[in-house]
């Protein structure tokens, strides 16, 4: 079905990149005590109608005030476990804007991050955010479009095993197609 979406070059695809050892390092990250995660409340029939207030399960992570250190940027963060190593290099974390979920950015670490007493850290970034006193996701993802660059693979059925695609793949940004119209995820 993928590959019918994109014939014709016109469709793009979001892609997440996780860390290049996700699987055996990375998902201790995503253990509450380092995420805290928006939570939603309905009351049947009408969803709860609170101006200003965004709830949270988990420990509260919390970003102060982004700055820098010589190109690089740099972000306290605090409500860590305390004496834990959070992050390694290459790792990423996403902030989210405290009034607005929807409002985040994305970095990643240049260096580990291992939390002192208190639990807090400095994490060193490979740019500089802008969001302050931001909810902090320290098991975050980049994400990306893209669209097929060259002909559309096709897929030989293997002797035994399961059919693959090998794509090639560019890079499209927003301003480059006059924006993106988004649709829901159709695998869900």
């Amino acid at each position: 079905m993928l590959r019918q979406l994109l014939v014709g070059g016109i469709h793009g695809v979001r892609l997440r990149s996780s860390p290049i050892n996700w699987w055996l390092d990375e998902l201790p990250r995503r253990a509450p005590e380092l995420n805290p995660e928006v939570l939603s409340w309905t009351t049947p029939p009408a969803p709860l109608t609170w101006q200003g207030i965004t709830w949270v399960t988990g420990n509260a992570v919390i970003g102060g005030t982004p700055g820098t250190s010589g190109p690089w940027g740099t972000l306290p963060v605090s409500g860590l476990p305390p004496r834990r190593e959070v992050g390694r290099t290459g790792d990423f974390i996403r902030i989210f804007d405290m009034t607005d979920p929807a409002i985040f950015e994305t970095a990643r670490l240049m260096r580990r991050a291992t939390t002192n007493a208190s639990g807090s850290v400095t994490l060193k970034l490979d740019r500089v955010l802008t969001i302050s006193g931001a909810r902090v996701m320290m098991a975050g993802q980049d994400e990306a479009v893209f669209r097929p660059d060259g002909p559309m693979p096709r897929a030989v059925q293997p002797l035994s095993g399961d059919w693959s695609y090998t794509w090639k793949l560019r890079e499209v940004f927003s301003a480059e197609v006059g924006g993106f119209e988004e649709r829901p995820n159709a695998w869900t």
